[in-house]
């Protein structure tokens, strides 16, 4: 193990690495996020520590394993989602390399992954991963606002339509940009149009999570008219309900008026077994309108 080549990426890699793992805790939703952030450190620590000796192959599995497979493994939620987030995020980190690339071959035109030209050109060497971090925190956090903007209505959407876009995107994206790394080895034209492609594919980014808000509001609004629809109905039930004892209550002021007046005409002509029949009935009246109150 080369000390001065691992204290390079301790110092100006590792950072990177808690820079993302704080963002996935941010954006999925992660079980235990102290945890993760432990196992973020840990890994981080001892991949860059010997990551200097390390195949081109080797880092790139390495890598995948790190800010892929770690944080969908670690966070809970549907599998598509977790998939969805962190694509988006690695198209993110992409394009932020790809930019930090392009600064390093216009400063010194020297091969970007050459730890003697880092420390030959270490003033650019800085200001290289100084740029790379600033852009990698200006889009992740864009990205984090872009996603839980109206959190609650993106539950609704069907994110098997939008999950492998942007999944696809990102392996294309890759393999473009590592093939093009080992073939044109450094190429200031070749990484310029990489550039070109990821500003063209966080374009493409932006307008697909507008469709997905723009969906997920369509969605809501068709539930709240559900909603809205339901709750006239039951209105709707209620009033009827409220009218038809109305009507049973004038018709049964009507007839208890009428038995009244029998009574009383009875009485007063004497009649009064008569009236008392009446008076009876009423009273049955009475019970029987008092019982279907009631129910």
């Amino acid at each position: 193990m080369d000390v001065q080549n691992a204290l390079m990426d301790l110092a100006f890699v590792f950072p990177v690495s808690l820079v993302v793992g704080y963002f996935c805790t941010r954006m999925l939703d992660m079980e235990r996020p102290a945890l993760f952030m432990a196992v973020v450190a840990a890994s981080g620590f001892v991949l860059n520590l010997f990551r200097a000796g390390f195949a081109p192959p080797v880092k790139l599995l390495s890598g995948f394993a790190f800010d892929v497979l770690l944080p969908i493994a670690m966070s809970r939620g549907p599998l598509l989602k977790r998939v969805l987030v962190v694509s988006l995020m690695q198209v993110a980190i992409a394009a932020d390399e790809i930019v930090g690339t392009m600064v390093w071959l216009l400063l010194t035109n020297a091969p970007s992954a050459d730890y003697g030209a880092a420390r030959e050109h270490f003033g650019a060497f800085v200001l290289m991963h100084a740029v790379h971090m600033v852009v990698l925190v200006a889009l992740l956090a864009c990205l984090e606002a872009a996603l839980k903007r109206r959190r609650g209505e993106t539950e609704a959407v069907p994110l098997g339509l939008f999950a492998g876009f942007p999944a696809t995107q990102f392996a294309l994206l890759i393999m473009a940009v590592f093939l093009g790394y080992y073939h044109y080895n450094d190429s200031v034209a070749y990484y310029a149009v990489c550039s070109f492609l990821m500003l063209a594919a966080l374009a493409v980014d932006a307008l697909f999570l507008r469709t997905l808000h723009e969906r997920a509001k369509a969605q809501a609004e068709k539930e709240r008219l559900a909603a809205v629809e339901a709750r006239m109905n039951d209105c709707y039930e209620h009033y009827a309900r409220v009218v038809d004892v109305g009507e049973k209550m004038a018709k049964f002021r009507h007839d208890a008026r009428n038995q009244l007046q029998v009574v009383r005409a009875l009485a007063e002509s004497g009649d009064y077994d008569a009236a008392c029949d009446h008076a009876r009935a009423l009273e049955a009246l009475l019970k029987r309108e008092g019982r279907t109150g009631d129910g």
